[in-house]
């Protein structure tokens, strides 16, 4: 993964983070699950970063939904 993609899910963590954890009016999962889908997160993409713990916190179980989703 190159440090623009490692960059990226910090990005996402830390946004998933904070406005899931405070709860941020109008953010919720499906929002965050949009973002991934939209940035076209493929599946193995997904699973690395949670493998690597590029995503933690409140972020993995969003990850782990979209892994669902995307069968």
């Amino acid at each position: 993964m190159t440090q623009f993609e490692q960059g990226w899910w910090n990005c996402f963590t830390s946004f998933v983070n904070s406005t899931l954890y405070i709860g941020t009016a109008g953010v919720s999962s499906d929002v965050c699950i949009r973002i991934l889908k939209e940035a076209g997160v493929k599946r193995n993409e997904a699973e690395y970063a949670i493998k690597k713990q590029y995503v933690y916190g409140e972020a993995v179980g969003v990850v782990e939904e979209y892994l669902k989703l995307e069968g």
